[in-house]
C-alpha cells in the first residue's frame, strides 16, 4: 500500500467522523464564511491542524469500522470459499480460500498485480467507512437543518448515537466470544461445516443491520419532533442519506467479491504459467 494513499484514506475517515461530530455546533455564520474564506486562500496552519486531527482520527475509527462490520465481510469471505469448494475449486486442502496467504503471492509475483490488489483494498477501505458513518453524518445534519436551536436535544442525540455504535460494536465482540461465533474459511472442511456456517449466517441477529435500523428510527423521530417548516428538508437530508447509505454497502460488498475473484484468478493463473 503506498503511504499517500493510506494517508488519503485515513483522512477522509476522519473527516467523516469530525462532520459527524462538530456539525450542529458550528453557527450559521461560521459555515456561511467557509466559502468566503475559501475564495481568500486557506490558512495553511488552520488546514494542516485539520487535517492531521482528521487522520489520526480516522487511524482510530478505519479499525473501528473494520470491527464492527467483520461480521458481516466473514459473510461475505464464508459464502465465497463454499462457492469454490460446492464447485470443488478449492484453493488448498486446508482452506478453500487462504486470503493471507494468496496476497503475499500477490506480493512477491505480482510484479504490477500487486498495484491493482492495493487499489481494490483502497476502495473497500473507503466504501466500508462510508457505510459505517454516513448514517452519523446524516443524523448530525438533520439536527444543523431543524433543532440547531436546541442544544439539549442536540447533545442528547449525539450521546445517543456514539452510545449505539457502541453497543453495536460490543455485542458484536459477544457474539465472536458465543455460541454465534462466525466459522473463518479454514474451518471448511466438509459438506456439515458447510451448512453450519450458512446456518449462523441470520441477517436479523447482527448487531451492524440493527445499528442501522435504529439509526434510520432516530433520523425519523427527528423529523416528527423538529419544527414543521424544516421537516421537508430533513426528510430529504435522510432519504439521500438512506440511498447513500445502502449504495456504500452495495459497494463494500462487491468490490470486496471482486478483491476475492482476483486473489483466485492470480493463483490459478500462476499455477498454469
Amino acid at each position: 500500500m503506498k503511504t499517500t494513499e493510506l494517508f488519503v484514506e485515513q483522512t477522509l475517515t476522519g473527516f467523516l467522523v469530525l462532520a459527524a461530530g462538530t456539525a450542529p455546533f458550528l453557527s450559521w455564520e461560521t459555515l456561511e464564511k467557509l466559502p468566503r474564506e475559501a475564495k481568500g486562500g486557506i490558512d495553511i496552519s488552520s488546514a494542516a491542524g485539520a487535517i492531521g486531527v482528521a487522520y489520526l482520527l480516522g487511524v482510530i475509527f478505519d479499525r473501528f469500522a473494520d470491527t464492527l462490520l467483520e461480521r458481516f465481510n466473514r459473510w461475505n469471505r464464508l459464502l465465497f470459499a463454499i462457492d469454490l469448494k460446492e464447485d470443488n475449486k478449492a484453493l488448498s486442502p486446508e482452506d478453500p480460500f487462504p486470503e493471507d496467504r494468496l496476497q503475499i503471492e500477490v506480493i512477491q509475483k505480482g510484479d504490477e498485480a500487486w498495484e491493482w490488489m492495493d487499489y481494490l483494498r483502497s476502495r473497500i477501505r473507503i466504501e466500508r467507512a462510508m457505510a459505517a458513518f454516513i448514517p452519523a453524518v446524516i443524523l448530525s445534519t438533520e439536527l444543523v437543518v431543524g433543532l440547531r436551536d436546541r442544544p439539549d436535544i442536540v447533545r442528547a442525540v449525539l450521546a445517543i448515537v456514539v452510545a449505539a455504535y457502541v453497543a453495536a460494536f460490543l455485542v458484536s465482540q459477544i457474539l465472536e466470544r458465543s455460541s454465534r461465533r462466525l466459522p473463518k474459511t479454514y474451518d471448511l472442511h466438509t459438506d456439515e461445516d458447510c451448512r453450519a456456517a450458512r446456518a449462523k449466517m441470520i441477517a436479523m441477529t447482527e448487531p451492524s443491520l440493527w445499528l442501522g435500523v435504529f439509526l434510520f428510527g432516530l433520523g425519523l423521530g427527528l423529523i416528527v419532533v423538529s419544527p414543521a417548516p424544516a421537516r421537508l428538508g430533513m426528510a430529504g437530508i435522510l432519504g439521500i442519506g438512506t440511498v447513500l447509505t445502502a449504495i456504500s454497502v452495495w459497494a463494500w460488498w462487491r468490490t470486496t467479491g471482486t478483491f476475492m475473484q482476483f486473489l483466485t484468478d492470480f493463483r490459478r493463473w500462476t499455477t498454469q504459467k
